[in-house]
């Protein structure tokens, strides 16, 4: 299927002819063509389903522990720790996926907060 759409591409059919010639979505015509046309190729080989991850887990547990100790940081800052830290540049948005995957919230940093507080732990007893 790959094949044909790759050569209808070539032939500038629009993609509404090529999904009826292979019994497609339009948008599986797209992709496969901006693929085409970015990487030389139809479909992009790939050892694993899905998105490449971009974050090592030493990576994630460094972002994890970072917010555990300064839980105010926005993502915008840990974005820069973490280039100081690694070297690499990651966008806010890969801040908040680590942060959800490992079950963060901003409840749960406040509590760990509290809990090391010695004032707060006082106060507690």
């Amino acid at each position: 299927m790959h094949g044909v759409i790759a050569h209808a591409v070539e032939r500038d059919q629009t993609n509404g002819e090529i999904a009826k010639i292979c019994s497609v979505s339009k948008s599986t015509v797209k992709r496969a063509a901006s693929n085409l046309f970015h990487f030389g190729t139809t479909q992009l080989n790939r050892g694993k389903r899905g998105r490449q991850q971009t974050l090592n887990i030493f990576q994630e547990e460094w972002i994890c522990d970072l917010m555990l100790g300064r839980h105010t940081l926005l993502a915008d800052e840990v974005t820069w720790e973490f280039f100081d830290e690694w070297e690499f540049v990651i966008t806010p948005r890969i801040v908040y996926d680590t942060l959800k995957r490992h079950g963060f919230t901003r409840k749960l940093l406040r509590r760990d907060d509290e809990q090391r507080s010695q004032i707060l732990r006082n106060t507690w007893q």
